[in-house]
């Protein structure tokens, strides 16, 4: 039976970039295998920052955009 793991990495990225944050945590709670990988991609976390006018990291001593998030 097909899974939402059976999707490449860049289809559920691309997904996630239309959830909000809150969504995408939760589903990051139950899913351990795709923990990692997305937790530490910058760019899903630029566009949760992005609207806020977040776009540069240099005002944050170059932090994550996830630690700014």
């Amino acid at each position: 039976m097909p899974s939402v793991f059976d999707l490449p990495y860049d289809v559920l990225r691309e997904i996630f970039t239309r959830l909000s944050a809150v969504d995408v945590l939760n589903f990051l709670r139950i899913s351990r295998k795709l923990y990692y990988h997305l937790i530490d991609d910058d760019s899903t976390w630029y566009i949760f920052c992005a609207p806020y006018g977040i776009t540069d990291t240099s005002l944050f001593r170059k932090r994550s955009f996830r630690i700014i998030y």
